[in-house]
């Protein structure tokens, strides 16, 4: 009977030892669990001065933090740089995404990608922004709403780009009139005479390569050399001084001084307001675009709406943030894009452009005084090529500037000078 027990009690034994094995084999898995876990949170953890952000105008750090870390594992840089990678949060019509880098193991940098206004509409004295898709980002209150104009282009104003004109009428593309440029920056670029005078008859024959100055409208003053660069009087005599080039390159190193003493004085100015102990308020979000918040509160997440440029002709509907300007064809919104990209590219910021129902483009310069009329977006870089090289010359003239009928073959480009 004994020996008959035994063999049971060591069984009962063997299978509590297995027990016990299995049990101790479990804790050692679950602990070596926990602190792996613990290790990758505290490893893999971002704290808030472990996020670097750019890109963001509209937005502060803080916003953007809040919409990117929704939530605990948010904040661990393994599952947001390579598994969410992409965040594109509600709410927040200025923000496409934002992209997570991995930086270190605990530190990511957040790239903003803003949704910048392209042109803006005007009514009933508010300015509302709309971005390439034509969704409307911001309205803000103007205090010197513009008065409406005249923005139909007439057709009997549209003249053939190869009729016959006047030559106070016709502009060749490649000239530059030295009797009609304003001088007024002149004097700011340090600008000095480039032409030379081989008789000293106080009149300059050629330039410093040796290029020959012609007549090239009939009007007895030179206006360009013989390899086709275009002449500017810097002294108001109305005997050109300097080419066009020289004029360009002047102007380009002065814009490239004033941006690198810009971002000095911002350098600084950060550097200042990061030392201050008072914390200036903080940026707008999307969802506080009301009346009482539609002026600019804060440039430093505001951003800059001073280079955007009026667009008239779109839409009498009336518009509302976060919806989209009713238009005749969305590719309007291509257009107005590409335009912004060009007047930016030669520094020719129309005061406004107007679009008709036949996706008919006009910009309008000199307080309206000289429009440029485009047509259909056929050739767009070009027209805008030669109106860069021709609105210079236009300086106190009114009329209006023909590249409707623009094309590859054109020479003359026709000016008709209003009454």
């Amino acid at each position: 009977m004994t020996e008959e027990k035994k063999p049971m009690h060591l069984e009962k034994r063997k299978r509590e030892r297995i027990r016990r094995r299995r049990l101790r084999t479990l804790l050692i898995a679950v602990g070596i669990i926990l602190v792996c876990l613990v290790l990758f949170i505290g490893i893999f953890y971002v704290p808030d001065n472990n996020v670097e952000i750019t890109g963001n105008t509209r937005y502060s750090d803080k916003e953007i933090r809040e919409m990117v870390f929704s939530g605990f594992q948010d904040r661990n840089t393994i599952y947001l740089c390579y598994i969410k990678k992409n965040v594109i949060p509600e709410n927040a019509p200025f923000i496409s995404s934002i992209e997570a880098e991995y930086t270190g193991h605990n530190s990511v940098r957040l790239v903003v990608n803003e949704n910048a206004p392209i042109g803006y509409v005007q009514q009933d004295g508010t300015d509302y922004y709309f971005d390439a898709s034509g969704i409307v980002l911001e309205a803000v209150k103007d205090a010197n709403p513009t008065p409406d104009e005249e923005e139909s282009v007439s057709s009997d104003s549209a003249v053939s780009s190869d009729s016959s004109v006047s030559s106070d009428s016709s502009v060749s593309s490649s000239s530059v009139s030295s009797s009609s440029t304003s001088t007024k920056d002149y004097a700011s670029l340090g600008l000095t005479t480039t032409l030379v005078d081989l008789n000293d008859d106080g009149v300059p024959e050629t330039d410093a390569d040796g290029n020959w100055l012609v007549d090239t409208d009939g009007d007895g003053v030179v206006d360009q050399t013989t390899a086709g660069v275009g002449l500017i009087d810097i002294n108001g005599d109305n005997i050109p001084d300097i080419t066009q080039t020289d004029y360009d390159n002047a102007k380009a190193a002065k814009e490239q001084e004033e941006k690198a003493q810009a971002a000095a004085a911002a350098a600084a100015a950060n550097k200042t307001a990061a030392s201050a102990t008072s914390v200036s308020a903080e940026g707008v979000t999307a969802s506080s675009l009301s009346s009482s918040s539609q002026s600019i509160s804060n440039a430093e997440y505001h951003a800059a709406l001073t280079d955007v440029t009026r667009i008239t002709g779109l839409t009498d509907e009336k518009l509302a943030v976060g919806q989209k300007v009713p238009a005749a064809d969305d590719s309007v919104f291509s257009t107005i894009q590409a335009l912004s990209r060009l007047t930016s590219k030669f520094d020719i910021k129309p005061d406004k452009i107007a679009v008709d129902q036949d996706l008919n483009f006009t910009l309008y310069y000199n307080d309206g005084d000289v429009r440029v009329l485009l047509g259909k977006d056929t050739l767009l870089e070009d027209k805008m090529t030669k109106a860069a090289a021709i609105l210079p010359q236009l300086s106190g003239m009114k009329g209006d500037l023909h590249l409707e009928s623009y094309t590859e073959d054109t020479v003359n480009i026709v000016f008709d000078k209003a009454s």
